[in-house]
């Protein structure tokens, strides 16, 4: 069945599909919020911290955003892509530091545990 569209209504309402009904306002509020996450959250530590503090300035610091948004820039897609990058050596680096055993993120790879160039594991 057909009803008309009320004005005020959201096309995105789970409830009224765009009809309108009293929760298109919150399923509006819910829509807008999903939208406004943000793409990259950087704690002051992780500012200071010598090896991952130049990887954040490098994606999102003044020069590489004047790069991105230049003449030879990729915009707001490359900025993405830099905070994608950095993101992904964050939770790489939550991964190592989790009390599960494993190496600290600060420590270097022992030798032992490399691979080989054609990416075959070497054998302790």
């Amino acid at each position: 069945m057909n009803r008309p569209r009320l004005k005020g209504a959201f096309a995105g309402c789970k409830w009224c599909h765009g009809s309108g009904c009293l929760q298109c306002d919150i399923e509006r509020e819910k829509a807008f919020e999903a939208r406004c996450q943000p793409i990259l959250s950087v704690t002051h530590e992780e500012m200071r911290d010598p090896t991952l503090g130049p990887l954040i300035k490098d994606a999102i610091g003044a020069d590489a955003l004047v790069h991105a948004f230049g003449p030879d820039g990729g915009g707001m897609a490359e900025v993405e892509e830099n905070c994608a990058v950095v993101s992904l050596l964050q939770t790489m680096r939550k991964a190592f530091s989790e009390e599960d055993g494993q190496a600290d993120a600060h420590e270097p790879i022992p030798a032992e545990a490399a691979c080989n160039e054609d990416g075959s594991e070497n054998a302790p």
